[in-house]
């Protein structure tokens, strides 16, 4: 299961997928139980993660410290609650 089931689209208001490749299966799937993806293109702003309560970003270590910079601070202008870094994933 890619969700735990606190967090399942079914159990909030909405989960908003900001992807580069939201055609990719993982998504889709994502996209089959409620989540909405969108595509990411470009550099990442506070308008884009407005409402957002959790942003869990799985970028990983094929990006710059300078583009995860821009999410973090994007995140904290947005007022997004709780931000988890690529750092805390796989």
């Amino acid at each position: 299961m890619l969700l735990s089931p606190f967090y399942h689209p079914r159990r909030v208001s909405r989960v908003i997928i900001l992807s580069r490749d939201p055609e990719r299966e993982s998504i889709k799937a994502l996209v089959a139980i409620g989540a909405v993806a969108h595509a990411l293109e470009g550099p990442v702003d506070a308008s884009q993660l407005r409402g957002v309560d959790v942003l869990v970003n799985t970028l990983g270590g094929a990006v710059t410290n300078e583009i995860k910079n821009q999410y973090a601070t994007a995140a904290l202008e947005a007022g997004v609650k709780v931000y988890m870094p690529s750092a805390f994933g796989a």
